[in-house]
């Protein structure tokens, strides 16, 4: 809920949006999802909070 509240969506929009990025990435959960984002490079190693390439933005 505090994702959903950050991001001023409902917290059914950010399930909508994880599980769709789940099922995009064949991902069985949200760590795996995550593991995978950084393996592909989507997701930038060395920065906190983690960053995504603007490349793999929509």
């Amino acid at each position: 809920m505090k994702i959903a509240t950050h991001l001023h969506m409902s917290r059914q929009a950010v399930d909508y949006h994880i599980h769709a990025m789940l099922r995009s990435l064949k991902a069985v959960n949200r760590p795996g999802l995550v593991s995978k984002a950084y393996t592909l490079g989507i997701m930038v190693v060395d920065s906190w909070p983690p960053r995504v390439w603007p490349d793999c933005v929509g």
